[in-house]
């Protein structure tokens, strides 16, 4: 039988996100959580750390993250400390707390940790496993217990679901290139968006972009262009799994789109970087193009949000342009890559 949560217990929490759009997941955890939620300074870039007071399982509601954690901290010098009797049990609290949230999904668990195969690791897999009942797994375990120095000593975290949150159930097909889904979200809270909004995203891939607009809140229309009839298969299959079949997906190319003039309220993209796809030289005859074919179809004031590495090509582009106006750019740091989002506005000029 599910444990039920104590809504009046604290926790201290981690969460991993896309560097540089910390602020976005800062935002979310406001606007879900409010007061229960405190930020505290975090000691590197990529993470976000809180205060929680409430039920651990109202994390997984997060959707700008890749993962969730219940931290505990222990003034020791040393690992080894770990596996005495009160430092022990703590941990123990720590595993049943995440546990708890759903029994019938911990079935395993793997240990994260510097030297992970020192004897005094060793020892510590071998206690939990004693202690909980659940089987060692190498690194797939349902449960992830990360164990690593801290400023005050040692900290044991455990995530607070069986996979990372990143992982969407919807992605049954995945699309080489393709923007991961707490990115792809994140760029999305960039936007301003009304339920009413007509919304496109051109070079839609798998739709990553076109599923996580909806998760985000409602839409009018939600449109997915791609020139690649088998990226639009695989965009189907992950629709489909979403359970989103008002998405509208249609082939053709986002420098000659098929849709109206200013019949767009904002537009979507994650654009070809020149590294998995496309290249360098495409991109500076592409570029231009889909620019202004973004602006044919967008109303004067919709927006136009995009990523791309080729920012030297972009910025000198939208110096160029009378249709675009840069409201904001972000840099960040996606799988060693570092890219940049831009949110554009669509200027009173006529096209």
């Amino acid at each position: 039988m599910k444990r039920k949560q104590d809504n009046s217990a604290r926790y201290f929490c981690e969460v991993e996100v896309t560097e540089g759009l910390e602020h976005i997941t800062k935002g979310e955890l406001t606007e879900l959580f409010g007061a229960a939620v405190a930020l505290v300074p975090a000691d590197r870039p990529g993470e976000v750390r809180f205060t929680l007071t409430g039920s651990l399982g109202e994390l997984r509601r997060l959707q700008t993250i890749y993962a969730a954690y219940v931290v505990c901290d222990y003034a020791v010098p040393r690992p080894r400390a770990l596996l005495g009797d009160a430092h022990f049990r703590r941990l123990l609290e720590q595993i049943e707390s995440v546990r708890a949230l759903n029994p019938n999904s911990y079935r395993s668990f793997s240990v994260a940790a510097a030297g992970s195969d020192s004897s005094v690791m060793a020892r510590i897999k071998e206690q939990i496993a004693a202690q909980t009942g659940l089987a060692l797994a190498d690194d797939r375990g349902d449960l992830l217990i990360r164990i690593r120095p801290s400023n005050a000593g040692w900290q044991t975290l455990v995530r607070v679901s069986a996979r990372p949150q990143v992982t969407r159930s919807w992605r049954v097909c995945n699309w080489q290139g393709a923007l991961n889904s707490a990115t792809g979200h994140a760029l999305i809270r960039l936007g301003k968006h009304r339920p009413n909004d007509v919304y496109l995203n051109i070079g839609c891939g798998s739709a990553t972009l076109l599923i996580e607009r909806l998760r985000h809140g409602k839409a009018g229309r939600v449109i997915g262009v791609d020139i690649d009839n088998n990226a639009l298969q695989c965009a189907q299959a992950n629709v489909t799994a979403a359970g989103e079949p008002a998405i509208q997906l249609l082939l053709g190319d986002m420098t000659s789109l098929p849709l109206l003039t200013n019949s767009v309220d904002h537009v979507v993209a994650d654009l070809p970087f020149g590294q998995l796809s496309g290249s360098h030289t495409a991109n500076v005859e592409m570029y231009p193009r889909a620019l202004n074919e973004a602006a044919r179809v967008t109303r004067a004031n919709g927006q136009f949000t995009l990523i791309t590495h080729e920012m030297r090509l972009l910025d000198r582009l939208l110096r160029e342009s009378p249709y675009w106006t840069n409201e904001q750019s972000i840099q960040i740091n996606l799988r060693g890559l570092h890219p940049r989002i831009y949110v554009l506005r669509r200027t009173l000029t006529s096209f």
